[in-house]
């Protein structure tokens, strides 16, 4: 219904491709999908909204944004980017430590005090769930990726995983989330209240299903 839609408002050819890439995103039934129709919306027009939308959705394309502003918490940068890049697990390039740098200035989540050190401010980013929906999936998975690598980077007494596989009722699984929410709450407390922060560490919690639900329909 693209073409009979566009004909009726009389939009024109670039007009119609944009509309749509918006439709494309809007009917994608993947994560994949979603992330290729996104990205080509968000270049297709280099406004200042979409600029900073991008921006935005760039935060959580990868672990090592949100990781260096965490980072910046406790450690004194103040333009040595490739002792920076040093410090993450695993580590950075010093092009991916500016980047990362530039991109969170742009967004106000650090700012440079003075004496020329990079700081986090309070702020962060919230925005509407269309777009964040795709970016945190992205995120999710790179976060994902650097737990099973830490297997066999960290020694057992540097980190802690586990695994438990269950059998679960619907409502089971409810009571499971609201548990693990409110555990996201308590390390988010225990993180306020701590003093002498040395390192930045990633938290994951994970639930899915292994099986088929063997609750067919009801007749």
């Amino acid at each position: 219904m693209i073409a009979p839609v566009a004909a009726v408002f009389k939009l024109g050819k670039r007009e119609i491709a944009y509309f749509g890439l918006l439709v494309n995103l809007d009917q994608a039934r993947s994560e994949q999908e979603k992330k290729l129709y996104f990205e080509k919306a968000v270049s297709f027009n280099k406004s200042e909204v979409l600029t900073l939308l991008a921006d935005r959705y760039a935060l959580f394309e990868s672990w090592k944004y949100i990781a260096l502003r965490e980072l910046l918490g406790h450690y004194r940068f103040c333009g040595d980017y490739e002792q920076l890049a040093r410090m993450c697990e695993p580590p950075l390039s010093p092009k991916e430590a500016r980047t990362a740098i530039a991109l969170l200035l742009r967004l106000g989540l650090i700012h440079k005090d003075p004496k020329g050190c990079y700081r986090p401010t309070d702020k962060f980013v919230t925005t509407g769930e269309d777009w964040r929906s795709i970016a945190i999936a992205n995120y999710q998975k790179s976060t994902i990726a650097l737990a099973g690598e830490a297997i066999e980077r960290f020694p057992a007494e540097e980190r802690d995983i586990s695994t438990l596989t269950v059998n679960l009722s619907s409502k089971g699984l409810a009571l499971i989330k609201e548990k693990i929410r409110a555990l996201r709450k308590e390390i988010l407390e225990v993180e306020n209240m701590d003093v002498g922060c040395d390192r930045v560490y990633q938290v994951n919690f994970q639930i899915f299903p292994l099986s088929k639900s063997t609750q067919g329909p009801r007749s």
